[in-house]
This record gives C-alpha cells, structure tokens and sequence, in this order.
C-alpha cells in the first residue's frame, strides 16, 4: 500500500473511532467492544504517521474538518491522542 492509501484508510478510523464513542457516550453499549478494537488500531495508525512524518497531515485533518456540535467534543479528545 502507498503512503496516500495507509493515511485515507487511518483518517477513516479517525472518524469511525469518533462516531464509536459518541454512540457509546449516548447509551449503545453494543459498540463498546468495537471502540474497543478500533481504538488500538488508532494508536497504531499514530505510530505510523510519526515514523512516516504525515502526522501534520493528519493534524490538518482534524482542524478542518466540520465534526457538529454533538461529535465536535469527542472529536477534539480523539485529536488530543496526535497532539502528543
């Protein structure tokens, strides 16, 4: 897979994991156990855009997209996770 492929298909489990957790945050507890698992696919997919320097990319991602006003909080702790 190229660099392009890897970081579209990490910026899909960016907002899979956002729309996860706010299911789970709005009381659908059958979601958690995938939250779960996508979850450390996430810290995967930072490991990945550190060592291949497209963690702005993805910093860039986050500050420009138009989450709402019910997943934008969820959105923002999600993003925290690249900002260290």
């Amino acid at each position: 897979m190229t660099t392009t492929e890897i970081r579209i298909k990490g910026l899909r489990l960016i907002e899979k994991v956002i729309t996860l957790k706010c299911n789970v945050n709005d009381g659908c507890f059958a979601d958690k156990a995938e939250l779960d698992k996508e979850f450390a696919r996430l810290e995967g997919f930072k490991k990945w855009a550190l060592e291949n320097n497209q963690i702005n990319n993805v910093h860039y991602y986050m500050g420009s997209k138009n989450w709402g006003m019910h997943r934008q909080f969820v959105a923002t702790e999600i993003g925290s996770i690249f900002n260290n």
